[in-house]
């Protein structure tokens, strides 16, 4: 990439390649995809699968998969700079990766989870790394994302949005460059930053007052295998790693307001996490609740006609009941786990308890009837209706 004093897009150490059988031939290949890629059917924006599926077709060597993906989105979606100023109001990565192969355009984000996406189709391990960035010197003041992706046992950086163009003087310039495919997590740190240091993927990262500082010595957190380091959180259950990474950015030092609102993003999500939960269990209550109210009132129904018809035998009347009572000791049971965390859901809790306890008092009541219904001659079981 030139070097224009430009600001590159946003939301040295050599790199050393598989060896094909020579540099002409490694030119050649990349020249291939490159064509191939410019060629890419536009039937297939409607599907991002078979997008993968063609980029990454024949090609064996997953740097090369990267780096087919890398060239097409790149390439093929040009940076709004309109809603970079403004901010975008996604929610999902499926929003992001719609949107960038619909309208052809986005922000780092859609770059970042369409590489991500197209990269786990083609069977890489992929992320997405969310951080912030330093150009001419300068810490930017909006986040940014790019990507990772391991390679023969080793995590390597993509930059897609960078690997684009740049802005200059407020203007946005399409200029291909593969400055930014396969970097070295050493190299990227030079100018990409993760708000969680754990996705610096080095042993000793840099803490966020480093990078400020433009130090390289690491802080005080280090990691005997940062790829192991990185197995074991992927491999924790989402609120656990939401939890750590919340608290290695809080070791690495909440600087700036970018920071600040990734950690409180993180802990938004703990909490609704939390919060759906709470409900879920609160729903499967209310549904079993549900059915044996539903149960309840038919057995209350066959009741009314003194149990006359042919279906309501005892043991069919001792099984609904048992069936009514199991589903309400249930509910009973589901509705204690829910700790409500606001007013309008203890509100639904305490009506529901309040017809849940009266649902309990009335299946006492009836628990007596049947004790007495069962043990009676049935000859004179009538007048036990009077």
């Amino acid at each position: 990439m030139k070097n224009y004093g430009a600001i590159i897009l946003s939301c040295a150490v050599l790199l050393i390649l598989p060896i094909i059988a020579g540099a002409q031939d490694y030119t050649r290949i990349k020249g291939e995809i490159r064509e191939k890629a410019d060629k890419t059917p536009s039937a297939l924006m409607d599907d991002p699968g078979k997008l993968a599926k063609y980029l990454t077709k024949d090609l064996s060597q997953d740097w090369l998969k990267a780096y087919s993906i890398y060239y097409w989105v790149a390439t093929n979606l040009d940076y709004d700079l309109s809603m970079a100023r403004k901010g975008g109001t996604f929610t999902e990565a499926k929003e992001l990766i719609d949107y960038a192969l619909e309208n052809k355009k986005g922000v780092c984000q859609h770059y970042a989870e369409l590489f991500n996406y197209l990269a786990k189709q083609s069977g890489l391990e992929s992320l997405v790394i969310t951080g912030y960035t330093r150009q001419n010197n300068n810490i930017n003041d909006i986040p940014h994302a790019w990507n990772a992706i391991r390679i023969n046992e080793q995590w390597y950086l993509f930059d897609p949005t960078w690997g684009s163009g740049y802005i200059r003087n407020g203007r946005v310039y399409d200029e291909y460059t593969e400055k930014w495919f396969m970097k070295m997590p050493s190299d990227m740190i030079r100018s990409h930053m993760p708000f969680d240091p754990l996705f610096q993927f080095l042993n000793s990262p840099l803490s966020h007052y480093d990078f400020y500082e433009g130090r390289k010595n690491g802080y005080s957190v280090k990691y005997e295998d940062v790829d192991q380091a990185i197995h074991t959180h992927l491999a924790l259950e989402e609120e656990q790693q939401l939890l750590s990474a919340v608290e290695r950015m809080k070791s690495s030092g909440i600087i700036n307001d970018m920071i600040l609102k990734e950690a409180n993003n993180y802990i938004e999500r703990i909490n609704t996490k939390r919060h759906n939960q709470q409900v879920d269990v609160h729903n499967q209550a209310v549904q079993l609740f549900n059915e044996a109210v539903s149960l309840f009132n038919e057995y209350i129904a066959a009741k009314n006609k003194q149990f006359r018809e042919e279906a309501y035998s005892d043991d069919h009347i001792a099984e609904t009941f048992n069936t009514i009572y199991s589903k309400t000791m249930s509910a009973r049971s589901l509705f204690s786990m829910v700790k409500p965390a606001d007013r309008e859901f203890n509100k639904y809790m305490e009506e529901n308890l309040e017809r849940l306890s009266e649902l309990i008092a009335r299946l006492e009541k009836e628990e007596d009837f049947l004790k007495a219904y069962f043990s009676t001659d049935e000859r004179n079981r009538m007048r036990l209706f009077r």
